[in-house]
């Protein structure tokens, strides 16, 4: 077993490493076999709940990035604020209870065959701790699956599916393996003070139900690490202290979650920026290499897939909803990068722009949410649910003409049914999927550009969806 640094200091505390155990190939190709199984199982009984996307085949976790925005807005758009609840568990991968997992895999009437190898492959593990060529005494564990192997995280989402049922009361849950984050969102009648004051008492709700839960199945939250972020439109609101069970909840003005910086405006400006200063460190050491003319054309493509594209790819989620100038930036930026893979520093934009390879931040927007949205209505269609309920805004009039110009506007990335704004309107991807205004008619030309993607490629799935959109406006117009 082997540690590694969660920090970038020198001197580094036990708490603030992560161990990682070191198997034997052949163990993990063993375990691979037994998970074709245990998957199976874990399927046809659908055991896993829908806000559950970490280490599951077939799920994406930028769905998890693309609901969470969503949501937020949803509160936005109705001028209210809306509070986001990070919870942090203490080295969660090595405090699994094996009596707890034995309990819950026995209610959930595993086949005996599958409790019996995971009973084998756990029990009697032994370890010891390299250190710099340096090898500490060997010692049992007896709590904790293996960091490093295969089977790990599918036991700790199996562990962990009924979590999300102690906040049964809450609609909006976000989990990634052990990456939990819970939304509120209150009444827009309410007073912006008692709103608040509101949204903190929810909080402590939860936090009282997690805590009773981390009691019983043994996996104590990290509450140094647990924080909170009220997002809003105010200009200096009054923030409360959140103090539960004698621990201070911590309210932060940004959280990185899932590798995305929300900001309490919800702008992504503290995003776009760590993902410039990344891009520029890297594209430094790019040049230097460029530089002595050893590397071809090629080569100069792997090692933008490699270091460069990973930062871009986490803007896709979000960058239809941008604001023009910052989508200018950004594809300025890119342009930027290819000129430096062909040398070619004097290079114009239509140039660069017709360059075989060349892809601008748009069209790899169009792939990755072609892709994310088919993964959406298969895996995760709670999503579409949400818009679908979230109707609150309809027109007055029940005309086929008026119900035909209706939109699904996205307001500080907000999914709503009502009529086009006037301008300053933001729209998700998602949002524009439903979308039935003419580009050259609205005057919203921000993201304009999104609307003209081909429908057809999108299946008879979103067809139906957008009859039933329309038919939900008729019967509430009728009414």
């Amino acid at each position: 077993m082997i540690l590694l640094s969660k920090t970038k200091s020198k001197v580094i505390a036990i708490d603030e490493t992560r161990p990682i155990s070191l198997l034997p190939c052949f163990s993990k190709l063993f375990e691979k076999c037994f998970l074709i199984h245990f998957r199976q199982w874990i399927n046809e009984q659908g055991i896993l709940p829908a806000e559950q996307t970490g280490f599951r085949p077939g799920h994406n976790m930028a769905v998890r990035i693309v609901a969470i925005i969503d949501q937020i807005g949803q509160s936005l758009a109705k001028n209210t604020a809306a509070a986001a609840l990070f919870v942090d568990f203490r080295t969660a991968f090595n405090q699994l209870w094996f009596n707890g997992l034995w309990l819950k895999l026995s209610n959930l009437q595993c086949p005996l065959y599958l409790i019996a190898w995971l009973r084998h492959y756990l029990r009697g593990r032994k370890a010891y701790i390299n250190i710099k060529s340096t090898s500490s005494t060997m010692f049992n564990l007896s709590k904790g699956v293996p960091q490093g192997s295969c089977i790990g995280p599918v036991l700790f989402i199996i562990y962990h599916h009924d979590i999300l049922e102690a906040l049964s009361t809450i609609h909006w849950k976000h989990l990634f393996a052990d990456d939990l984050a819970v939304l509120f969102s209150p009444s827009p009648y309410m007073s912006s003070s008692n709103m608040i004051n509101t949204l903190t008492e929810q909080i402590k709700h939860v936090l009282l139900r997690l805590i009773k839960y981390s009691i019983k199945w043994k996996q104590p939250i990290n509450f140094s690490k647990t924080n909170w972020i009220l997002f809003h439109r105010q200009v200096v609101p009054l923030i409360p202290n959140i103090i539960c069970e004698g621990h201070n909840i911590e309210h932060v003005k940004k959280f990185k979650y899932l590798g995305t910086i929300l900001d309490a405006k919800l702008s992504f400006t503290e995003h776009i920026d760590y993902i410039q200063a990344k891009i520029r460190i890297n594209m430094n050491i790019y040049k230097r290499l460029a530089s002595t003319r050893m590397t071809s054309e090629q080569i100069n493509y792997k090692l933008y897939n490699a270091f460069i594209r990973p930062y871009l790819q986490s803007i896709l989620n979000f960058f239809p909803i941008l604001s023009l100038t910052k989508q200018k930036q950004l594809e300025g930026i890119n342009r930027k990068i290819f000129r430096s893979i062909h040398r070619w520093f004097d290079a114009r934009i239509i140039e660069i722009e017709n360059l075989p390879k060349y892809k601008s931040i748009s069209k790899l927007t169009y792939m990755h949410w072609d892709k994310l949205t088919q993964t959406i209505l298969v895996t995760n269609p709670s999503v579409i649910e949400d818009f679908l309920q979230n109707n609150a805004a309809l027109p007055s009039s029940s005309s086929d003409s008026q119900i035909s110009s209706t939109a699904v506007t996205h307001s500080s990335s907000c999914i709503s049914l009502g009529p086009p704004k006037q301008g300053g309107c933001h729209r998700t991807f998602i949002s524009l999927y439903f979308n039935d205004i003419d580009p050259k008619k609205t005057s919203d030309h921000r993201n304009a550009q999104f609307v003209n993607y081909d429908l057809n490629a999108r299946g008879q799935t979103i067809i139906k969806i957008r009859d039933l959109v329309k038919q939900s406006l008729r019967a509430r117009n009728n009414k």
